[in-house]
């Protein structure tokens, strides 16, 4: 603590036998502050409660004041070592075995006001790894051969043919929060030594007494070992955003153990009004001790500028200045200087890759680069590619505007509004209208509205409109199939209730079959009624799946009788050439192969037949 005259401190002594709080005349101390000076520097023995009590009173002039008092270990001067009838030099000993007694009255170790032993100041008659604890017992540090000097001093051999005792230097950090001493292989500190070594260094705070006896007992390696601990400072944290959206990355494991490095489960999408984060005030930072007892002053935060973090479409909270909120609905992200932004589309400045994973957005979404191989992209809105969709899906419930071109795969795109692209090759399409600026080459499209294309090579191409082109097939005669007037998504409907039909007929019987077979056994007490009622809900289910899937059959039917008794409207319009081998419908009735290249033909219905 600051040791100005201005606040109390407190003192302790270099052997950490006493502790004092000297307090500047005219100030008292509160509970608070000495519960806070107390265990700044550890103090938890002999602890003086009326000496506490009486620094709560005002003096007129400076007091120190003895709040704690340890005990000094005891200078042993006719102690001896008496040894077990077993442990007669030279014996074989093992970690922690008690070889002997301590002869003698008195104390043997000390107390400090830390709680931790003292070590007698005398060697006695104990040598390398031998310790003595408080109670007298004389134990082996580490497993060897206990033998006797010809001083009479017992120790332990741990199989070095030399071993020494070194020289003592205390080494401490930079910012003197630990003291540490570096032993040399094979050799070794006496505690005592050690000890008074700490106390001429006037070591007082966090002691540690297991580094005293590690450092007794020699071994085949250098050691560093810390011998006094203070606390490190921490220093004030600077005042940043807590952010109360989740910006960060959830990859998911699969069940088969594999990870989508696509799939990277972020929330982006936010309502307007939603809180983005909290402004977090800095710290002041929390003071260290070193081991000298002196108090180390921390370096307090740094407050935050709001406006490094306040972007666009966003604003702090008039009732809650400390909160972030977004101005109005739209996509969370944070520009080149890290500030956050709503913006109301979804901008992508680079690539759809594996750096910005795939997108799921209920936001108009506008991409500047391209959409790679394996990603997906969904949009509630509409969706401006500048670059090509490669093997990728991509869906928009609004239109879908690419600037380049759609790639070979097998991925589908589609859009339930509009489709603007420069070209596309070998792709599954679906929109309303489809309008590409130069080739549509074997995809398959299907379009409630019109088709519109420069070029039409292979594949095929069914509209509800009119489909128009300027080159229709190619000379070396390739099958090119289109189809004007016919909803696609109605074919597609009877398709795939046709295809269902009579899998759900063979499920209705098979589970008419069960209910009648489990109703006979809830009669003879077979089963519960319960199990019969759940047979009954799945029949139930399944009958009306059936129902669903007969009606759109009827339904199919009777559009395609409408459709055969009703010319088709729609034409097929070719401003430039129509190659021989292209199969050209119009509805679901009319139809023709070219057998002979046409020159700007316009295909229509003609009482049931393709004419031109």
């Amino acid at each position: 603590m600051d040791q100005s005259g201005e606040r109390p401190w407190m003192v302790i002594s270099s052997e950490r036998v006493t502790a004092q709080v000297r307090v500047p005349a005219g100030q008292q101390v509160n509970l608070s502050t000495l519960r806070d000076l107390l265990s700044s520097l550890g103090v938890v023995y002999g602890i003086d409660a009326q000496a506490l009590c009486g620094l709560s009173v005002r003096a007129s002039e400076e007091r120190s004041v003895l709040v704690a008092k340890g005990h000094l270990p005891s200078v042993i001067v006719d102690r001896q070592v008496h040894l077990g009838s077993s442990m007669t030099p030279p014996a074989t000993v093992s970690a922690g075995d008690t070889i002997g007694w301590l002869i003698g009255e008195g104390s043997i170790h000390g107390r400090a006001v830390d709680g931790q032993s003292l070590w007698p100041m005398f060697p006695l008659t104990c040598g390398h790894a031998i310790t003595v604890e408080e109670d007298g017992a004389v134990r082996c540090s580490c497993a060897g051969t206990l033998k006797r000097h010809a001083d009479g001093t017992i120790f332990i051999d741990i199989g070095s043919e030399t071993y020494e005792m070194v020289s003592v230097t205390i080494n401490f950090t930079d910012d003197k929060t630990s003291a540490y001493v570096i032993i040399p292989a094979w050799h070794y500190l006496p505690p005592h030594i050690l000890q008074k070594a700490m106390v001429e260094a006037k070591i007082v705070r966090g002691v540690m007494s297991e580094a005293i006896v590690e450092a007794y007992v020699a071994q085949a390696t250098e050691r560093k070992i810390e011998i006094a601990r203070g606390i490190p400072i921490n220093h004030g944290v600077d005042g940043h955003v807590a952010m109360l959206i989740d910006e960060h990355i959830h990859l998911r494991v699969a069940e088969n153990g594999q990870v989508d490095y696509r799939e990277h489960g972020r929330l982006e999408d936010v309502s307007g009004g939603t809180a983005l984060g909290r402004i977090v005030p800095p710290t002041l930072g929390v003071h260290g001790v070193d081991v000298f007892g002196a108090f180390l002053a921390p370096r307090p935060g740094r407050a935050l500028d709001a406006a490094q973090i306040i972007g666009e479409g966003t604003e702090l909270d008039p009732a809650h200045p400390d909160i972030i909120r977004a101005l109005a609905t739209g996509h969370v992200h944070r520009d080149r200087t890290g500030r956050l932004c709503v913006q109301g589309r979804y901008v992508v400045d680079e690539h759809v890759d594996y750096h910005h994973g795939n997108i799921n957005t209920k936001l108009s979404v506008a991409i500047k680069g391209d959409i790679r191989a394996g990603f997906i992209v969904k949009s509630e809105g509409d969706i401006e590619i500048m670059g090509v969709i490669e093997d990728a899906r991509v869906t928009a419930q609004g239109h879908l505007v690419i600037r380049a071109g759609i790639l070979p795969g097998t991925q589908r795109v589609k859009a339930h509004g509009d489709i603007d692209v420069k070209h596309v090759a070998s792709r599954s399409l679906k929109c309303h209208n489809l309008r590409v600026t130069i080739s549509l080459r074997w995809s398959q499209v299907m379009a409630v509205g019109e088709v519109i294309a420069k070029e039409i090579l292979g594949g095929s191409i069914t509209a509800g409109g009119n489909i128009t082109c300027d080159v229709l097939g190619s000379k070396d005669g390739l099958h090119t199939r289109v189809q004007a007037g016919f909803d696609p998504y109605e074919a597609e409907l009877f398709s795939c209730a046709h295809r269902e039909h009579d899998t759900l007929l063979a499920a209705v019987c098979e589970q008419k079959a069960q209910c009648k077979m489990k109703g006979q056994q809830v009669l003879a007490k077979q089963l519960s009624e319960q199990e019969w009622q759940v047979a009954l809900a799945e029949f139930s289910a399944a009958c009306k799946r059936l129902a669903t899937c007969e009606a759109l059959l009827d339904r199919a039917e009777i559009l395609r009788k409408r459709r055969a008794n009703t010319p088709c409207t729609a034409v097929v319009m070719v401003n430039g050439m129509a190659y021989r081998g292209t199969e050209i419908w119009l509805s679901d009735h009319a139809h023709v192969v070219l057998d002979k290249d046409l020159a700007r033909p316009r295909f229509y219905d003609k009482d049931g037949t393709v004419a031109w």
